[in-house]
Order: structure tokens, then C-alpha cells, then sequence
């Protein structure tokens, strides 16, 4: 495998695991299980301001893109300060060149498939509240976002992915699969090497 090869190999790799891409959808026909069974409406209705405390409409937007813009960063970096990669993009110009526009792009598309998300994760997430809390629970979940504290957790949380702790842990997450993904492909040259030579 040639050394630009790799590299993309391991970007590609990487990237689905790292940037959120969901799994396959199950299939329609999958039975009502009471994870997605109907919510009561009136727990809904509760759940969704409480999600709209959390995640205010105005500022919703912006909200996700601070939670998850540093870890795209982090991803990005890792990517780019991986060993296996580091000769070849340090060496060549037109590779490094060519691995930052696919993270950029690959960024890019993330935060505009988040934007565009956006009202169906808090609908989501909104009915997922209702399965799991009655409406006793939701009305007190309000009340502490209403208080003071609540009113700096909801500012200070979505910050926390952020924080200097939480991003070299981060750091260190990604490097480990980096290499877990290197010892994937190496392996995987060799058997495909291996099956072209009992061919011959």
C-alpha cells in the first residue's frame, strides 16, 4: 500500500466512528419495542420545554456547535499528529495540503448535518425525556433549571467539552484508536497481500 494510500485509509477509517455518523436505520417493519412505544402527551409537552430550557431555540444552534466543534478539533489534530502519518504529511506538501481539505470538509459537512438536525434531535431527545421521567419529575427538572444553579449549569454545560481536562483526555482517546485502526490496516495489507500470492 502506497504511503498516500495509508493515509487516506486511516482518515477514512477514523472519521465515520469519530464525526457521529449513525448507524444503518433499522429496518420499518422492526416490531414496537418500549423503547418507542407511544409517549404520554402530556409528559411530551412538559419534556419538550424542559428540552427547550436546556437547549433554548435561539441559541440552540450555537450551543451544539461549542459542544462538538472541540472535538472535531481534537479528531482533526490527532489525525494530523498520528505517527504512522506524520513522516508522510511532514514530507509532503501536497498531502498534508490534501488531508487538512478533507478534515475541513469533512467538519464542514458534520455542523451543517447537525444544523439541519437540529429540531428533529430536540423532538428526540424531547420523547426521550417523557419515556424515562413522569410529569412530577419533568415539572422538577424545570424548577432547578429555573433556580440560579440550574440557570449556570445550563450555561456552563454545553462548555464542558471545552475544557482543557476533557480535551487531552479526548486527545488520548483518539490517539489509541488511531492506532488500534493502524494495526487494522496493517493487518489487513498483509492478508490481502497474502491472498494475491496463493493466487499466483
Amino acid at each position: 500500500m502506497s504511503s498516500v494510500a495509508l493515509v487516506l485509509a486511516l482518515v477514512a477509517a477514523q472519521a465515520p466512528a469519530s464525526h457521529g455518523v449513525a448507524p444503518a436505520a433499522a429496518p420499518e417493519t422492526t416490531p414496537a419495542t418500549a423503547s418507542t412505544a407511544p409517549v404520554d402527551p402530556a409528559r411530551l409537552a412538559v419534556a419538550r420545554a424542559v428540552i427547550d430550557q436546556v437547549m433554548p431555540p435561539a441559541s440552540r444552534a450555537q450551543m451544539i456547535e461549542a459542544m462538538v466543534a472541540p472535538v472535531m478539533t481534537s479528531i482533526s489534530r490527532t489525525v494530523m499528529n498520528t505517527p504512522a502519518l506524520a513522516d508522510t504529511i511532514g514530507k509532503d506538501a501536497k498531502v498534508r495540503d490534501a488531508i487538512t481539505r478533507f478534515m475541513e470538509r469533512q467538519n464542514a459537512r458534520t455542523m451543517d448535518n447537525l444544523r439541519g438536525e437540529l429540531p428533529a434531535m430536540a423532538e428526540a431527545m424531547s420523547r426521550a425525556y417523557a419515556r424515562r421521567f413522569d410529569e412530577r419529575q419533568l415539572k422538577e427538572i424545570s424548577a432547578f433549571f429555573a433556580t440560579p444553579t440550574g440557570k449556570v449549569y445550563l450555561e456552563q454545560a454545553p462548555m464542558v467539552m471545552s475544557d482543557p481536562d476533557v480535551m487531552a483526555w479526548q486527545s488520548r482517546l483518539m490517539a489509541k484508536s488511531m492506532s488500534t485502526v493502524q494495526d487494522d490496516v496493517a493487518a489487513l495489507t498483509a492478508e490481502l497481500t497474502a491472498a494475491r500470492e496463493d493466487e499466483q
